[in-house]
């Protein structure tokens, strides 16, 4: 059932995936251009505003799950970016 090619395999598997689990990963590093005019972002108030507010949250985080209750930006100058 269980001979010497299937141990040697098991263990080399089991290497490989400690090894590329205790890799860091790497985070995407963004511009300034693209964080602030990403198409595909939704847009509250006004996308040519003066001032843009961005938003960056994480759902593994029980404060960032909570929702910022605000229907409309306080300004019409103003984007907010999600």
């Amino acid at each position: 059932m269980f001979n010497r090619r299937y141990f040697l395999m098991a263990a080399t598997g089991g290497a490989v995936a400690a090894v590329l689990a205790s890799r860091p990963g790497f985070a995407q590093q963004l511009t300034q251009n693209e964080v602030f005019h990403d198409p595909d972002a939704p847009v509250l108030g006004n996308p040519k505003g003066d001032v843009t507010v961005v938003e960056f949250f994480d759902y593994q985080c029980p404060t960032a799950r909570r929702p910022i209750r605000m229907s409309n930006p306080s300004s019409p100058k103003m984007a907010m970016c999600a």
